[in-house]
């Protein structure tokens, strides 16, 4: 299980590198499409695959949990 501090550090990583992506999507029709620049956004996207691999085979942290989850919900029968 992550902590709480390495869940959001990887989910912060995750926004940081979508960025970027934009960052170059923005820039792109000014400096065409280079060597560098396809290479720089084919790198975000496997690293963004490999955070978000990661965070999907890890348990949320307890205290990111929703609330619902510890509530016993009582089943009335209905009449």
């Amino acid at each position: 299980m992550l902590s709480i501090e390495k869940y959001l550090e990887l989910t912060f990583e995750v926004l940081r590198k979508r960025a970027q992506l934009e960052e170059i999507e923005r820039f792109r029709p000014y400096f065409g499409s280079t060597l560098y620049i396809d290479n720089r956004q084919e790198q975000l996207h496997k690293e963004i695959e490999r955070i978000i691999a990661k965070l999907d085979k890890s348990a949320k942290p307890i205290e990111l949990a929703p609330y619902e989850q510890y509530i016993d919900v009582l089943h009335i029968p209905a009449e």
